[in-house]
């Protein structure tokens, strides 16, 4: 489980805290509300389906703690329970403020254009509350795969660095191998930034990368390279030389520097 989910976990159940919190308060006015297409809005129903929706928010983000593997269907549901949540109190007070203002004119409008005007309010606050939910959601998992792309980035500069030292100390064979876990990294940080990739998460990575052009033609030469030293380095009876080892890591630099700067889409699936 990544920083992030870990975050949106602890809002959430900041969240059902503090709807567990406000419950006393809440006991006095709980059935003020009105009613939608034969549905009583109150303040009690909405205080249950936050509750309900939060739990199961909280519920599926916790499934992640199950694998190191980023779980994705239970992630983009809990995504959307959390946007519910989020747009759902929003949505009843602009609907108790657009009731409360038609009853104000109710005097000067009969039964029949009171109820019709509010069925068209609610109508078109509840699509208002579905694209804004929906926005929600991909902004959500926007700021996600952000954020487990700047992770990925830093542990690829980091094992860079680590080649280095290596190679500094005369293990030769192991900072190339350190230098190919670096763009290997750096790899799955361009694989998670495109739409293209996410929908083909089984099939090999750089394959798909190579396949779709992601990244230009000279940088994928580099890392064809790398991979045959890495490969070379990787046999037991083999070892690579001091040279070949400060050529690897040059070019794993070269390969990192474009990588990083690599064009992303924004996921228009999520």
């Amino acid at each position: 489980m990544n920083d992030f989910t870990k975050q949106k976990v602890a809002f959430a159940v900041a969240l059902l805290a503090v709807l567990f919190t406000i419950t006393p308060l809440l006991q006095p006015f709980g059935s003020l509300g009105y009613a939608i297409l034969g549905v009583q809005l109150t303040l009690l129903r909405l205080y249950y389906f936050l509750s309900i929706v939060l739990a199961l928010a909280v519920y599926f983000y916790a499934i992640q703690f199950l694998t190191e593997r980023d779980l994705r269907y239970p992630s983009r549901l809990g995504d959307a329970l959390y946007a519910v949540a989020i747009v759902t109190p929003a949505l009843y007070l602009a609907l108790f403020a657009g009731f409360a203002a038609v009853e104000a004119a109710g005097s000067r409008m009969s039964d029949f254009w009171a109820e019709g005007l509010k069925s068209v309010i609610g109508m078109f606050l509840g699509v208002i509350s579905a694209t804004l939910v929906q926005r929600a959601r991909r902004a959500i998992g926007r700021r996600g795969v952000q954020v487990q792309a700047e992770q990925l980035l830093q542990e690829a500069t980091d094992l860079l660095r680590t080649a280095d030292t290596l190679l500094q100390t005369g293990n030769y064979n192991l900072a190339v191998l350190e230098a190919w876990k670096a763009i290997d990294i750096a790899g799955r940080r361009l694989f998670i930034l495109s739409d293209v990739f996410r929908k083909r998460e089984g099939a090999a990575m750089w394959t798909l990368i190579e396949r779709y052009g992601s990244i230009p033609e000279h940088v994928m030469e580099e890392i064809q390279g790398l991979r045959r030293v890495r490969n070379a380095a990787a046999n037991p009876a083999s070892s690579a030389s001091q040279e070949e080892a400060q050529t690897a890591l040059h070019a794993a630099a070269k390969i990192l520097a474009a990588l990083r700067v690599a064009p992303s889409k924004d996921d228009e699936g999520q």
